[in-house]
């Protein structure tokens, strides 16, 4: 008898461990690559497996794409990167997602026809490609950091974005054209319809790993204000200071959504 009780727990614990390895990727697989996403979903008597649905089974007939949702592209509605399908069969369907940050964190949803929008439960897919873990129910690939200003002596701004997307201002920002980020200021001027622009600014580029940035030399070495994207029809959008790092010597006014720093002379 305790023999047979030892055989038992023995089969079900390599059960139970088998279960759980073969939980990460019962739902299907995401490949995370520089730019573009694979999305495999797997189908079980014609409905998806692993998305979170509080309305029952998900079939592919009610789905209208996958997005890829996060602060540099937006959520859901807002997102700025969506892929269709590019293969389908009786058991899964392959969804490819084109434009993607370089370093992100965020999760996937499927968009539905009629305007729902329901998340993958990344625990059921294998995930590979770039480098990644898994923090607060979300992914996070890549060398992913916030986006970062450094303000230097003599009166530098350095924008980083940490990725090859535009992010942390007020609305979403689609990266064509040329963009430039002015410093607005009680001393420099301040970005507003039908006025002179203010006197710093930069033109966003990309660095040699695809990363986009900006320079802008030339600010007072002591100053209170904040920063705007000017697109390319001529439209500002404000910073919000509060998806920014920050170098030591600034200091954020979330109230009135201002930056203040002091520089040496």
């Amino acid at each position: 008898m305790k023999k047979a009780m030892t055989i038992l727990a023995v089969v079900l614990a390599v059960f139970f461990a088998s279960s759980v390895i073969s939980s990460a990727g019962s739902a299907g697989s995401i490949l995370i690559k520089k730019n573009m996403q694979i999305i495999t979903i797997k189908k079980k008597n014609g409905e998806l497996q692993g998305i979170i649905s509080k309305d029952g089974p998900v079939k592919l007939k009610n789905i209208s794409a996958v997005l890829w949702n996060s602060d540099k592209v937006g959520w859901n509605e807002n997102s700025l990167v969506g892929g269709s399908i590019i293969r389908k069969t009786k058991n899964k369907v392959v969804f490819k997602i084109k434009s993607t940050p370089n370093n992100d964190w965020g999760g996937w949803t499927l968009a539905t026809k009629d305007a729902d929008f329901l998340w993958l439960n990344v625990d059921e897919f294998s995930i590979k490609g770039l480098p990644w873990e898994k923090v607060d129910n979300k992914i996070r690939y890549g060398s992913y950091e916030k986006p970062n200003i450094v303000i230097s002596s003599p009166g530098t701004a350095t924008i980083y974005f940490n990725s090859n997307m535009i992010s942390g201002f007020v609305s979403d920002i689609i990266p064509t054209g040329k963009i430039y980020i002015y410093w607005n200021s009680d001393l420099s001027g301040w970005s507003k319809t039908g006025e002179k622009d203010p006197k710093f600014f930069g033109e966003i580029k990309v660095d040699n790993l695809g990363n986009k940035y900006c320079e802008i030399a030339g600010l007072p070495n002591n100053d209170k204000g904040t920063f705007t994207a000017k697109l390319e029809d001529g439209t500002f959008v404000w910073l919000d200071v509060s998806k920014w790092g920050y170098s030591s010597n600034i200091v954020v006014n979330e109230s009135e959504g201002q930056l203040e720093y002091i520089t040496a002379s």
